[in-house]
């Protein structure tokens, strides 16, 4: 056994001195060939300077709970059948023009970290309004869905109006890497602000208002609401850049956002009353309501897109253009409250009771950006 042994070990030796014969002049901790990287390097960033960057942006805003009627049309016979088609109605949303202007800096070294100071800014406003119909239309109405207790249950003509100033700055640090001979990402993350201040109204002619058992006919009546989010938080994601080329890249991107801010709601609910007499008299009426909270909301974004760029100097300067598509999502942005009527029996009286209105903020669109990087 002890002889087995000895030979397992001089036939180890063996192998390990003929291993160092072989390797003998050569490094064995040669330096690694890092062409291929620097290559890559260059199609993706200029190796250090400074970043002006501008977009364009046409998009379209949307919000849920902004409906201001119904249109009611109602068909049949009361003999047989009553056949009712409802259809909400509410602002007509447009397409507007914002921008993005940003600076930035790019750090040297190999690792591409870079910062860079963004801020957007966009606004829209949208309207709509019902054609006058006539009291007399049994089949045809309009049932209001604001000011419940100066309308009551229906109107002859309406209209409204909604505008939105839309506002965030970024504080942005991202790095770029590559993750294939092709692929690259560019992780970031940002310091986010939010200012987000929205106008609404409504207004309804020929309605009327139920008080002691009795209708009131009542002059125009209007609804105007303002509020506005003020926040704070942070904005995480990344990019993804598949190169086609050293020019052409397809782009791609999702980020999530944070925040927490303060809303602040103002309202004001107007009308007047027709009082019988001789001669007929007009009670005006006017409620307030005032409100504000802090609350965390949450966002998200996304993009896709294509892009070209340019180097020039000796890849010391760049210039780049791209075309995407974006979609962003607010949670929870449409903070208006609305009166619930009821009607107490006995008495004939109308009760109100607050209803919150609760709906996500949409933006989609176009954006078209420009950026040298120097």
């Amino acid at each position: 056994m002890l002889i087995h042994i000895y030979r397992l070990f001089f036939l180890i030796t063996m192998l390990c001195c003929i291993n160092n014969y072989a390797n003998e002049g050569k490094s064995i901790c040669e330096p690694t060939d890092c062409s291929h990287l620097c290559e890559k390097k260059s199609s993706n960033s200029i190796d250090q300077g400074f970043v002006i960057r501008g977009s364009y942006l046409f998009y379209q805003a949307m919000e849920e709970g902004l409906d201001y009627l119904q249109k009611l049309h109602l068909g049949g016979s009361p003999a047989t059948k009553i056949l009712a088609d409802v259809k909400p109605e509410g602002p007509d949303f447009t397409w507007n023009n914002g921008f993005e202007v940003g600076l930035g800096y790019i750090f040297p070294q190999r690792e591409q970290w870079d910062v860079l100071l963004n801020w957007t800014h966009y606004q829209t406003h949208c309207e709509s309004s019902e054609p006058f119909i006539s009291p007399t239309d049994t089949n045809n109405t309009l049932k209001p869905l604001w000011l419940p207790f100066l309308t009551g249950s229906l109107a002859s003509q309406s209209a409204v109006h909604w505008l939105m100033h839309f506002n965030t700055i970024d504080l942005t640090l991202g790095r770029n890497f590559f993750i294939g001979d092709w692929l690259a990402m560019h992780p970031q993350v940002s310091l986010r602000g939010a200012w987000i201040n929205q106008g609404y109204s409504a207004g309804y002619l020929g309605a009327n208002s139920v008080n002691n058992g009795t209708y009131f006919p009542v002059g125009p009546t209007t609804f105007m609401a303002h509020w506005q989010y003020q926040a704070g938080g942070l904005r995480f994601g990344s990019d993804a850049e598949w190169f086609l080329s050293k020019n052409f890249a397809l782009i791609a991107n999702l980020y999530g956002s944070i925040f927490y801010g303060k809303f602040i709601i103002e309202e004001t609910f107007d009308g007047g009353f027709g009082v019988s007499g001789a001669p007929p008299l007009l009670i005006l009426e006017s409620v307030s309501f005032h409100k504000s909270f802090f609350r965390v909301r949450p966002a998200l974004e996304t993009e896709i897109g294509i892009r070209w760029q340019m180097f020039f100097s000796n890849e010391e300067r760049r210039a780049m253009i791209g075309a995407y598509y974006g979609l962003s999502y607010w949670f929870n942005q449409n903070m208006l409250v609305n009166e619930f009527l009821s009607l107490d029996i006995p008495s004939g009286n109308s009760l109100l009771t607050p209803f919150p209105v609760e709906g996500d903020l949409q933006l989609h669109g176009l954006r078209i950006e420009g950026r040298f990087d120097f």
